[in-house]
């Protein structure tokens, strides 16, 4: 769905993902949070920033997260040490990696996401 045009602002299944987590997560209550995470692939951080898949057992990049994002993966990003949840700050850094290779969303979009992040 990316876009290939100057004109064209279609914005990609990642993204999508992203705005949708951000304002379904502090509609959902914690225990079927909870739930659903179970069901989630984990990913842990270890303190040298390598990500390890707990499902695959093997290491694996930012570029194969996004790949199973894409695939369909419900994915949760967690600290090794701390188990604190490092996924919205995961998912941001693919969005910026993403867009440092060449933008490819448009600027609207960006600023809904940031606009549907907002905690009241």
């Amino acid at each position: 769905m990316r876009g290939s045009g100057s004109g064209d602002h279609s914005v990609p299944s990642t993204i999508l993902f992203l705005a949708e987590a951000a304002v379904t997560r502090a509609w959902i209550p914690k225990w079927e949070r909870e739930i659903l995470w179970s069901e989630m692939r984990t990913i842990k951080r270890y303190s040298n920033r390598k990500l390890y898949d707990t499902q695959e057992s093997h290491y694996v990049t930012l570029q194969q997260i996004a790949g199973l994002i894409r695939n369909g993966d419900e994915v949760r990003v967690i600290d090794k040490d701390t188990q604190r949840d490092l996924t919205s700050a995961t998912l941001a850094q693919i969005i910026f990696e993403e867009e440092r290779r060449g933008p490819q969303l448009p600027t609207s979009g960006l600023r809904q996401i940031i606009q549907a992040g907002r905690i009241p």
